[in-house]
């Protein structure tokens, strides 16, 4: 059964990208594995690519928008200072001082995320991301708290070796159902290869 209406994010999780080898067209990922990121509150991101209009005979005779990605933001209660260090390449000294640095080699990542329906879960996964520095925000505190959070900036790029941008699944797809349960387990690699 097909969801009617969305709600909910949940589960975000990261996978970082060690290299990719241009040679046997492979990534490898980092050895510690999926790595979950709570606290997700809001996801927005918006097609990428600019778009040609072609006219001929006093019309649009043909239209085709490029695909470069998506591009948005990522909300979460709290970035946790370990993805800051291999996301954005920020250091800690030996005082315990996390420092950023403007020299900082940054890493991309895979990113896997969840969204509630009326019917089924939907899981995603986009393949190629980084991340711009997040903005530093805080506030008074006044009658009540309200938990300010971080946002940051995510880029969603094509993969080098298959252009693949993002890929999903939903819980009610009994036939791949061992690919759903394991999404946040293992790296799902596409398989274009004929059935």
């Amino acid at each position: 059964m097909a969801n009617k209406v969305k709600f909910g994010l949940s589960n975000v999780h990261v996978l970082f990208i060690e290299k990719y080898d241009a040679d046997t067209k492979k990534y490898t990922y980092d050895s510690e594995g999926i790595r979950p990121i709570p606290g997700a509150v809001n996801l927005s991101l918006d097609p990428q690519g600019d778009s040609t209009d072609f006219y001929a005979d006093n019309i649009s005779y043909f239209a085709q928008a490029a695909n470069t990605g998506y591009q948005g933001d990522l909300e979460m209660a709290l970035i946790p200072d370990w993805f800051r260090q291999k996301a954005l390449g920020e250091v800690v000294d030996k005082n315990g001082v996390q420092v950023e640095k403007s020299d900082a080699v940054q890493k991309e990542f895979v990113m896997f995320f969840e969204i509630n329906g009326d019917a089924a879960k939907t899981r995603y996964v986009f393949y190629r991301n980084s991340i711009a520095r997040p903005s530093v925000k805080g506030q008074t505190t006044e009658n009540s708290i309200t938990p300010a959070t971080d946002s940051m900036t995510i880029t969603a790029m094509p993969r080098e070796n298959d252009h693949c941008t993002k890929g999903f699944i939903a819980s009610d797809d009994t036939q791949h159902k061992a690919i759903y349960d394991a999404w946040y387990e293992t790296m799902h690699e596409p398989d274009f290869t004929s059935t």
